[in-house]
């Protein structure tokens, strides 16, 4: 299941992804957040750390990210 926790940092507001195994999340500030790219049963986060380009996957579908992360993601593609 994909569970999304804000929790205050400097006026901005984290989001915790999780995959459908245990051990899978992504902790990404909602502004770092650059795009998720869509897989099969796989979701490819694009993001930003330090100020570089980073990708991490997670097993999950970006239907279910969507319905969690709600207005803060805009999906401009079927895949994206």
């Amino acid at each position: 299941m994909t569970k999304v926790s804000p929790t205050e940092d400097r006026d901005s507001q984290r989001l915790i992804l999780l995959g459908t195994s245990k051990n899978e999340s992504v902790e990404v500030k909602e502004e770092d957040l650059l795009y998720i790219k869509s897989n099969d049963n796989y979701v490819i986060l694009y993001m930003l750390n330090d100020g570089c380009v980073e990708r991490k996957m997670l097993r999950n579908t970006l239907r279910r990210i969507e319905q969690v992360v709600g207005d803060t993601l805009v999906r401009c593609h079927r895949s994206y």
